[in-house]
């Protein structure tokens, strides 16, 4: 991982360029789009955590498809982990996108499909499953060795 691209798997993804637009939800000088984004970054610096927020994952649906799909989730972690507990228990996590309520559709579809593509696994969380763990600072994640 370094300042503008992150290698997984040996493919190497590039940061997606930073909007000009300004939100209410700033952490570290660094804007989110969503209270959930703002809360994620919080827990993940207080966790000693390195991540980067929106990384381009240019990947195809399915096999056959002729052409590729653009996902930048909201967040990709320095390194796997382990993520220990509810809702995602024994879950090896590269990274994770934040929905206010609704977890399935879009979001999940791509996560599969980046599954089945480069074994890189995002897992879907939402407001309800992320604020006891805010409350807590600290995310049940576990270095995988």
């Amino acid at each position: 991982m370094n300042c503008n691209s992150v290698v997984i798997n040996r493919i190497v993804f590039k940061l997606h360029p930073p909007g000009n637009h300004k939100t209410d939800y700033v952490y570290n000088g660094q804007y989110f789009e969503t209270p959930e984004e703002q809360m994620t970054a919080e827990i993940l610096t207080c966790m000693g955590i390195r991540f980067m927020h929106h990384v381009n994952f240019v990947f195809y649906k399915k096999p056959n498809d002729r052409q590729p799909v653009i996902w930048c989730p909201d967040f990709v972690l320095e390194q796997p982990f382990l993520w220990q507990g509810a809702p995602h228990n024994g879950a090896v996590l590269v990274g994770m996108e934040l929905k206010r309520s609704k977890l399935g559709g879009r979001p999940k579809i791509l996560s599969h499909a980046l599954l089945r593509a480069h074994n890189i696994n995002i897992i879907l969380l939402n407001n309800e499953q992320l604020l006891p763990y805010y409350d807590r600072k600290e995310l049940p994640l576990r270095v995988v060795a």
